[in-house]
């Protein structure tokens, strides 16, 4: 089965969209980042419940994560290109990971008001 992604005589097609979808891409990450901080804010009533509380720490967890995916993301677009295939499968073990924890904030009660 070929892989279209992969043809050669499509690269500078996929390029173009690499580079509509990055846009995209961090448009939406800052959005949810805003939306995230501005719940987080009404969320908690003392900065102290990030560290006393379940939901506090897996929302300190959550975001250090994806802060770590931000990193990782930047360091690999500097990487050549041979050595990048091998970081993806890190990124998306930590998106996974983002998943898992969001999934947890769900399940937990936020701090009491």
């Amino acid at each position: 089965m070929c892989v279209v992604w992969r043809v050669k005589s499509l690269h500078a097609l996929r390029m173009v969209l690499l580079k509509r979808f990055a846009a995209l891409a961090l448009a939406a990450l800052v959005e949810l980042a805003l939306s995230g901080a501005m719940l987080a804010w009404l969320r908690f009533p003392r900065l102290a419940d990030l560290v006393t509380t379940a939901y506090g720490w897996t929302l300190v967890l959550k975001s250090g994560v994806l802060l770590g995916v931000i990193v990782l993301v930047a360091l690999t677009r500097s990487i050549q290109q041979k050595y990048r295939e091998r970081w993806w499968l890190i990124e998306l073990l930590a998106l996974a990971s983002i998943l898992v924890l969001a999934g947890l904030l769900v399940s937990l009660p936020p701090p009491l008001q």
